[in-house]
C-alpha cells in the first residue's frame, strides 16, 4: 500500500499569499547523505511563479546554485522538490 502525502500550499496553511521571495525548503539531496549535500528550495518569484532551486554550500559559503525548473502552481513546485529529494518513491 503507497502512503498518500499532500502538499499544501502556504495560503491553506496560513491563511495569507506568500510575498515575493519567500522560500520553502524541501530537504537535501541526497536525504541520508552525512556531508557534501545540496539543498532544495522553492521560492516565489516576481512573476507570480514558483522556482525550485538547487544550493551547494559549505558553511556559509555558497559553491554553487541551480535554478531547476518553474512552475506557475505552488503545490506543483514543492511537490517537484519533495520528488527531488525523497525520489519517485514519493510520487
Amino acid at each position: 500500500m503507497t502512503e498518500v502525502r499532500v502538499v499544501r500550499s502556504s495560503k491553506e496553511i496560513m491563511g495569507v499569499d506568500d510575498f515575493i521571495g519567500a522560500e520553502w525548503d524541501a530537504g537535501y539531496i541526497p536525504a541520508g547523505a552525512a556531508h557534501r549535500r545540496c539543498r532544495v528550495t522553492v521560492r516565489k518569484d516576481a512573476d507570480d511563479c514558483w522556482t525550485v532551486y538547487a544550493v551547494a554550500a559549505k558553511g556559509d559559503f555558497k559553491l554553487a546554485a541551480w535554478n531547476i525548473l518553474s512552475f506557475p502552481c505552488e503545490t506543483c513546485a514543492k511537490a517537484f522538490g519533495l520528488c527531488l529529494v525523497f525520489g519517485e518513491g514519493l510520487c
